[in-house]
């Protein structure tokens, strides 16, 4: 008998890549209308225990998140990322990937 068990699928897998000397933006569509008001969808980058909060400004149905270069360049290669999003203030978030930061040199 396995000691492991699984249950559903797990959050997707998710990779930020980040160039050297780089900022990023990155933008989603709520496919449905608006974002519900109060919403929130924003990146956690680094440890569990301490990790930096990049949030998207929402604007209607757009989220756009924009990170400067002097942010983005001190991340280092296979630095954890959680992507996460709260319906509203009192909802508790969701996971809706994780993965790692994926660092590329700019040529």
């Amino acid at each position: 008998m396995s000691d492991r068990w699984e249950i559903g699928l797990g959050a997707p897998k998710l990779v930020v890549h980040l160039k050297n000397h780089s900022g990023l933006i990155w933008q989603f569509r709520w496919q449905t209308g608006n974002f519900p008001a109060g919403s929130e969808l924003y990146l956690l980058v680094g440890s569990e225990t301490a990790p930096a909060r990049w949030a998207f400004t929402i604007q209607e149905d757009l989220a756009t998140l924009t990170v400067r270069e002097n942010i983005a360049t001190p991340i280092p290669d296979r630095t954890p990322v959680y992507l996460m999003f709260k319906a509203n203030p009192a909802a508790e978030p969701d996971a809706l990937a994780v993965g790692a930061v994926k660092r590329w040199k700019a040529k």
